[in-house]
């Protein structure tokens, strides 16, 4: 179980860390931040318990306090002076679910991760989040993104999927939905945003998949911002098993907040030179952006078109495996986005709907998956490797 802290008294801190180290919890120093960054360290990863040391500036932690309680799903604990009642009843009411005397900080804290982890339980998991990026247009990772949802929802009753390809969207088609809210109606009321806001702005599959939709207007992406797309992402965490993503490749501020926040990075491509030029492109802008390789599976899409090139040296030239392959089946994937039916649910039997199914099993097992392999990547350089095909 992982824990943040968050303050700007460095002595509290310090032995917060250390009370929390001790107890089996993990907290690196990445998982320490001030008042200031608050929000933006509590989008970034899943975290089990909050501290957050209320400072001399009372307004402003509870400030805070009330910004992070609707991005973190598991307890918060505030810590601050124990003499002055009414203002710990407000710390209280405002979102806080313990109150510690920060005199008594160690002691107090060891009581309430005794109490957290003979509470915690293998359901009380919090929800994994897939990304699903395509590296050029044509990917196909709008279609994988809908059917992968699918797939899990069939398996797990629910899942929800976010369509953050703001200018254009297109999830309402393949699953065949009018929503009536997008995610640019909650940025608008961010303000007084909580779960059952989130969860009434979910349009429902009959599949059980919850989708928040893009915006059905292009000019309603302005009011998208990362830090709304970091609390709604908390809250899809909190109460969905799986929430998969529909990414587009602008790496504009709120797809990079939702990307620190995937556990999963499904990156799509086609077996062709300039597919694998973007791939690279892409894999470079992750890394720059700070996601992790161990983080990021290559997902091979319209896989066993004519004349592609081979698998292994397309590995070679991008220095990781691929992670799985779609197969290339236009009748039935086409049919099914005509039909605005998932292909798992209109054509369980075809090859993709097999394929997507065969990946919505990876996906579920993959915290217990060991980290793909990679490979040192080549000096050559994608061009080199694909003119020595020719």
């Amino acid at each position: 179980m992982r824990v943040l802290i968050v303050g700007d008294n460095a002595i509290v801190n310090a032995k917060a860390q250390a009370t929390a180290i001790r107890c089996g919890f993990e907290c690196r120093q990445t998982d320490m931040a001030p008042l200031d960054e608050a929000v933006e360290r509590a989008g970034s990863a899943r975290r089990d318990f909050t501290i957050l040391h209320m400072s001399t500036d009372q307004q402003r932690a509870l400030s805070v306090l009330r910004e992070i309680r609707n991005m973190v799903p598991g307890p918060i604990a505030a810590v601050g002076p124990a003499n002055d009642p009414k203002y710990i009843l407000r710390v209280l009411r405002d979102g806080a679910d313990e109150y510690i005397d920060e005199v008594e900080i160690e002691g107090e804290l060891d009581a309430v991760f005794t109490q957290l982890k003979m509470r915690r339980t293998p359901d009380s998991q919090e929800g994994l989040i897939v990304g699903v990026l395509s590296a050029s247009g044509g990917g196909g990772a709008s279609t994988l993104a809908a059917n992968l949802a699918t797939a899990l929802s069939q398996r797990h009753e629910r899942a929800a999927l976010c369509d953050l390809r703001l200018a254009a969207g297109d999830q309402t088609l393949f699953l065949n939905l009018n929503p009536s809210h997008t995610v640019a109606d909650l940025c608008r009321n961010s303000a007084r945003m909580d779960q059952n806001m989130f969860a009434q702005c979910l349009a429902v599959h009959s599949s059980g998949v919850r989708l928040l939709a893009a915006p059905k207007d292009h000019a309603d992406a302005r009011f998208v911002s990362p830090q709304v797309i970091r609390q709604v992402l908390a809250m899809a965490r909190a109460l969905f098993p799986f929430v998969v993503l529909d990414l587009d490749r602008s790496f504009a501020a709120e797809q990079l907040a939702a990307l620190v926040q995937t556990d999963l990075l499904l990156l799509t491509f086609r077996l062709d030179m300039a597919s694998l030029h973007n791939v690279r492109r892409v894999l470079n802008r992750l890394n720059e952006v700070g996601v992790r390789e161990d983080r990021i599976r290559l997902i091979v899409s319209q896989y066993r078109q004519p004349k592609e090139l081979p698998t292994g040296k397309a590995e070679q030239a991008l220095g990781m495996k691929v992670f799985h392959c779609i197969p290339y089946d236009p009748a039935s994937v086409n049919l099914s986005i005509n039909q605005g039916m998932p292909l798992v649910i209109d054509r369980p039997r075809s090859k993709a709907a097999r394929s997507f199914c065969a990946l919505a099993e990876l996906v579920r097992q993959f915290q217990g998956c060991a980290p793909a392999k990679s490979f040192v990547r080549s000096e050559t350089g994608i061009a080199t490797m694909v003119a020595q095909l020719l």
